[in-house]
């Protein structure tokens, strides 16, 4: 199993296997379909983990503390984020967007991620779980699809009251939703977007036609 080394601690970290070192980029195998627990853990040399389509779970603790991570991408195929999978990446990570098919956040999941500042969730969302937001004191924009949910009482705390979070126009805020955030903070509602069928390209002699 390979090692990283770093100034402070020496540790085991077999998601190494999957890095392309100089570019701190994922490099997964196209059977790869779930993130082991713990296999990015304290992973400082991952920068941009775009996760490709076909990974349906990412494990407990997959992604801890990795710090540099400033980009993340998540699949439309995933289904499960395990406990504290992405806690603690703490310096560059700023946005986060949760694909549709995501029932419920675990634990922690996004815990004293501080420098984040947004995050989209998806109208399948259906529990949010103790801490998974906890200590993200920069968040200042949160995205709801869907507030017909469970949020558990610690999920958002010490987010901001400068937080705002955007929620459908057409749903009315369940009151226990309300008190899940911060006093004073701001709900702003949006009118959802409705998708229009594809029109039909246009033949090579209709385009014609429309030329005369």
């Amino acid at each position: 199993m390979p090692f990283f080394e770093s100034e402070y601690h020496r540790f085991p970290c077999e998601g190494l296997n999957f890095l392309d070192k100089d570019e701190g980029t994922l490099c997964f195998p196209s059977d790869k379909t779930k993130i082991n627990n713990d296999e990015f853990y304290d992973c400082w040399e991952l920068a941009d983990a775009k996760i490709p389509e076909g990974v349906t779970e990412i494990g407990d603790r997959a992604f801890y503390n990795c710090r540099y991570m400033y980009n993340l991408s998540l699949p439309s195929t995933l289904k499960k984020i395990g406990k504290e999978a992405f806690a603690r990446c703490s310096l560059e990570l700023k946005k986060v967007e949760i694909p549709e098919g995501i029932s419920s956040l675990e634990e922690g999941a996004f815990r004293d991620c501080q420098n984040l500042e947004s995050v989209v969730l998806p109208e399948s969302l259906l529990h949010i779980k103790k801490n998974a937001f906890a200590g993200c004191y920069r968040l200042n924009k949160i995205v709801f699809h869907n507030c017909f949910m469970v949020i558990d009482r610690s999920a958002f705390v010490q987010v901001p009251s400068f937080c705002k979070v955007f929620v459908p126009a057409d749903q009315k805020i369940p009151g226990t939703f309300k008190t899940r955030f911060a006093p004073f903070t701001q709900f702003v509602p949006y009118e959802r977007e409705v998708s229009t069928p594809a029109q039909p390209a246009l033949q090579e002699n209709e385009i014609e036609d429309c030329l005369k």
